[in-house]
């Protein structure tokens, strides 16, 4: 290629073209000025393109920049109809489906170009004309030629018809806006008319469309800069004024009404804008827009209406109107109708409220299963079951804070209710049979409003207020009872119902029924396993394990306080003859009863132990040498008292021997002072049974 004046002569519509592409997408947030844009950076394409195949010396050069030229050959006529659509309010038409069949015959035009070589369905007879001042490409038009001609000419001509009836828009500035854009693409498109169909070639081959297109330029700057294309619309008025939904009024700097739309109209039920009219007596109906627009401080006023028995909201704001010096000329009054905007506001106000509310319920709830948590693992790691009663009740007094009630348990023996533990000051018998409780009864929850006295339970006595029961179940049977009562306020009568307080109170007083149940029953079955584990299972005392345990701990504390302590050991005489005689029932019949008699005799703090077949220790804190051998002559007085039947024999005359000592006058460790107690025992077996002695004489 080498550079030549016609050549290079195509740069000045390149330039031109990009100048005013780049100068719309500037503005591309104005409707049409995206797609003027790709209009004329179509436009600079096609110039430069062809300005390089006007530089191109043989045919392999020419053709392929020839093809080129045709990318901005094709999709210009489609860009400008899809501008021409867009400037004239006409966007619903520009969809994605559209656009994409607009360009179907451009791109099947660009695959037929590149690939002309092999199927000639573009051009036929291509050659190099040398005849002017630099070579040209001469072709004849194949088919597809004519059917891209005919679609582009369609499509430029459709945009042309569109946009001429803007010229009949009253507004002089929008009239020449589209004469502008219709010069624009008239005159290239006539350019191209004469060359093709008229052969008007004074050039020969060369194409003079592209040098149209420096005109076109000149014509749609002097559309931008003199008559503000893409700062104003040739639709503005209908599409801002018109069809906008608000109401809006027009008044001049007197307040008389000078313009309106439809919207208006409505809402101030008028057949047409009085134009020219005073406001003052066309809103006499209207007092608040009046002083609306006398008022210099007031923009907005909020109007309420009825309209078909429903209230109507509507908010009018006030926005002056100045010139250019920033003179007064009027004030554009804007009618808004904000009667779903209120009514929104009215149930978002509603529904904060009710998330409010379902938040205080959650947190509450929240608080409850926290409380429930830690009384539950608090419970668990009590020491035994009066410690279980006493914690669920500090729990109890918070989970139900501003009321009282008591935790109560059934003795299985004689089918009694024991209160165990209360909060606040709950109303009612501490003790009362199971028949006197409804909801034990009827082993449910029970509740009272305080309505009816006849629904109170008998073992609540003079109360009459508000309260609920619940029976604490352990696999299906009741082991226990749960109530709560309503404190009444000051000046609330006695007696008054009150069913809301059940409402709030009902699930929460279910939710702790269930937790205290299997929380207690965990401590009841701790505790019989830890009693089980210590206990001997025939006699019921404590076995040699908890007594080597317990020794120690006393000796602990003997030696800190400086406290003596006392040991019997005891053993039953001749019990193995009274076995191999009676039977090994009759044997553990005794033995029972003998345990029985030592738990009765001996004192809450000292500890009796079965120390293996018919021998016991008895250990006696804080008790001297001379206090534990008077214990033990008691015992073994009443051990010769015991008579019992068995098999229809009257059975009895039991003996029993035991050896007594003392810390710390016999030892100091556990050891030597069983030891000692024990040969105690054997001496008072030596001397002939059914005696105590000590490991030496007493003093006298």
């Amino acid at each position: 290629m080498a550079p030549n004046p016609i050549a290079l002569s195509m740069l000045i519509p390149t330039a031109i073209s990009l100048a005013l592409a780049l100068y719309a997408f500037t503005r591309r947030r104005v409707v049409g000025a995206r797609a003027y844009a790709f209009v004329m950076l179509s436009i600079a394409w096609w110039s430069f393109t062809y300005g390089l195949e006007l530089a191109s010396l043989n045919l392999a050069a020419l053709l392929f920049f020839g093809n080129l030229v045709y990318v901005g050959v094709v999709t210009m006529p489609v860009l400008y109809l899809i501008l021409v659509l867009l400037y004239t309010g006409r966007e619903h038409w520009v969809t994605t489906r559209n656009v994409i069949l607009l360009f179907v015959i451009p791109l099947i035009t660009l695959c037929i170009c590149f690939t002309d070589q092999y199927t000639h369905l573009f051009y036929r007879n291509v050659a190099v004309a040398y005849g002017g001042p630099i070579p040209f490409l001469s072709a004849t038009g194949g088919p597809w030629f004519w059917v891209h001609i005919t679609y582009s000419y369609l499509a430029s001509l459709t945009g042309t018809v569109l946009l001429a009836q803007i010229l009949t828009h009253p507004s002089f500035e929008y009239r020449y806006q589209a004469a502008a854009i219709l010069i624009g693409a008239v005159v290239p498109l006539l350019a191209n008319v004469a060359f093709i169909f008229l052969k008007l070639r004074p050039f020969g081959y060369l194409e003079y469309s592209p040098f149209a297109f420096t005109f076109a330029g000149i014509v749609n700057a002097w559309g931008i800069f003199r008559y503000r294309l893409f700062d104003i619309s040739p639709v503005a008025r209908d599409m801002v004024v018109e069809s906008m939904g608000d109401g809006m009024v027009v008044l001049d700097r007197q307040n008389r009404i000078v313009d309106g739309n439809e919207a208006a109209q409505r809402f101030f039920g008028w057949e047409s804008i009085p134009v020219g009219k005073p406001a003052s007596p066309a809103w006499d109906d209207w007092p608040d827009l009046l002083v609306l627009c006398q008022s210099r401080e007031i923009n907005s006023v909020e109007i309420t209406r009825n309209s078909d028995g429903r209230k109507q909201y509507t908010e009018a704001e006030k926005s002056p109107l100045t010139d250019r010096r920033g003179k007064n000329r009027g004030a554009v009054i804007l009618l808004r109708d904000v009667t779903d905007r209120k009514l929104r506001e009215d149930e978002i106000r509603k529904t904060n409220e009710k998330l409010e509310d379902s938040l205080k319920t959650a947190e509450q709830r929240n608080r409850e299963i926290t409380l429930l948590g830690e009384m539950a693992q608090w419970m668990h790691s009590s020491t035994d079951m009066a410690d279980a009663y006493q914690i669920a009740a500090q729990y109890l007094a918070e989970l139900f804070k501003g009321d009282s009630g008591f935790l109560a348990a059934i003795k299985n023996e004689n089918q009694m209710v024991e209160v165990m533990a209360s909060f606040g000051t709950p109303a009612g018998d501490k003790v009362f049979p199971v028949s006197r409780c409804l909801a034990l009864r009827h082993s449910s929850l029970y509740e009272s409003d305080g309505g009816d006295p006849s629904r109170i339970c008998p073992h609540l006595g003079e109360f009459h207020g508000c309260y609920l029961s619940i029976p604490l179940l352990v696999m299906d049977k009741p082991v226990g009872l749960l109530e709560v009562q309503k404190i009444r306020g000051l000046g609330e009568p006695s007696g008054s119902p009150d069913g809301s307080w059940l409402a709030t109170h009902r699930n929460l007083l279910i939710s702790v029924g269930q937790e205290l149940s299997m929380a207690l029953a965990n401590v009841e079955l701790r505790e019989s396993l830890r009693e089980q584990s210590i206990r001997d299972p025939l006699t019921g005392l404590y076995n040699r394990r908890h007594m080597e345990d317990m020794l120690d701990a006393e000796l602990h504390r003997s030696r800190r306080s400086g406290k003596p302590v006392g040991f019997i050991m005891a053993d039953l005489d001749h019990f193995k003859q009274f076995n191999d005689t009676y039977g090994h029932m009759a044997g553990d019949l005794l033995l029972k009863a003998v345990a029985n008699l030592i738990r009765n005799i001996i004192r809450v703090e000292d500890t009796a132990c079965r120390y293996g077949g018919e021998e016991f220790l008895i250990i006696l804190p804080a008790a001297g040498l001379q206090d534990t051998y008077t214990r033990a002559i008691q015992i073994q007085k009443e051990v010769r008292k015991i008579t019992f039947s068995y098999e229809q024999q009257q059975l009895g005359n039991m003996t029993i021997s035991m050896g007594v000592a003392s810390f710390p006058d016999h030892g100091n460790e556990v050891p030597e002072l069983i030891r000692t107690a024990d040969e105690a025992l054997y001496r008072a077996k030596d001397e002939g049974r059914d005696r105590v002695c000590l490991p030496y004489p007493l003093p006298p």
